[in-house]
């Protein structure tokens, strides 16, 4: 299948948006970090031995505390981890002993959630029956990731206000726009959706009938040819930073499902949600 609208419609939005260096990002002050959060969550150590918590902003490592599935607290350490210690890294990680491995255990600690916003995606078809159910599965995964994203009375207030600042009601979505709106809303993260779709039909070959004559002493058999129909789904996300409107992270991704008795309704809302949750996990790992 040919998704020629999202490899062109995408990348025009992202001309005046280069993406943001690591350096840059660690020299401007943040947009979005709200206050912090409590969260308890029950684990498995993986075989790794490292644990990822939820996405935002780790506080501090005196905020975290690790206890066993009979609630009896497990001693941090400082350095590597023997079985029945845990060592938490700057970047919030958990480090476990890999003798630990498969151990059921209860993690607590402190984050601060951002803010962020979804923008109205881009539409590569009639495909307004979907967009419930891409809306959904982005707030649920997001605040899954430790995000709070705008509600959209919020975010049509602020493209107005851009609207009204910039004095046309078709203002570039460039850098100095995304800017703009990211600090009319204190989001962190602007994120972009796009949706293609086709549907097909495939020969699927003869499919035999056979009944009785009207006397009853004789059968006719007939063959009549069938079909079979698959829907057919792009989609992409981009994700600007909110601070300097540059692109974080850019990828698309398609998927294809068959289709009974025509359902296509059902079939792309079941597609958008499995394509959205799976780019989101591409830019942000779901907490384990």
């Amino acid at each position: 299948m040919r998704y020629g609208f999202l490899q062109v419609a995408v990348p025009l939005l992202l001309i005046a948006s280069p993406s943001v260096s690591a350096q840059e990002a660690s020299v401007v002050p943040a947009l979005g970090i709200l206050a912090p959060k409590q969260a308890e969550v029950k684990i498995e150590v993986p075989k790794s031995g490292l644990w990822r918590p939820v996405q935002g902003d780790f506080v501090c490592a005196d905020t975290v505390s690790v206890l066993d599935d009979s609630g009896r607290r497990i001693d941090p350490v400082t350095t590597d981890p023997k079985k029945g210690q845990y060592r938490v890294r700057l970047d919030g990680c958990l480090r476990f002993s890999a003798e630990n491995k498969g151990t059921r255990l209860i993690v607590r600690y402190q984050y601060r959630p951002r803010r962020v916003a979804v923008l109205p995606p881009i539409l590569g078809t009639d495909y307004e029956d979907a967009l419930p159910a891409l809306h959904e599965t982005l707030n649920a995964e997001l605040e899954r990731r430790g995000f709070v994203p705008a509600s959209g009375d919020d975010l049509a207030d602020a493209i107005a206000r851009v609207r009204q600042a910039s004095g046309s009601n078709d203002a570039e979505l460039g850098a100095e726009t995304l800017r703009a709106l990211a600090s009319s809303l204190n989001v962190a993260y602007l994120l972009l959706p796009a949706l293609a779709a086709t549907d097909s039909e495939v020969f699927a070959g003869y499919q035999s009938h056979t009944w009785p004559s009207t006397s009853g002493r004789s059968t006719h058999t007939t063959a009549t040819a069938y079909n079979r129909h698959y829907m057919d789904v792009a989609a992409g996300m981009t994700c600007y930073d909110g601070l300097t409107g540059r692109t974080v992270f850019q990828q698309t991704t398609t998927g294809s499902k068959r289709v009974r008795f025509r359902q296509f309704g059902p079939a792309r809302r079941d597609l958008v949600r499995e394509l959205t949750t799976r780019l989101l996990s591409q830019w942000r790992e779901p907490p384990t």
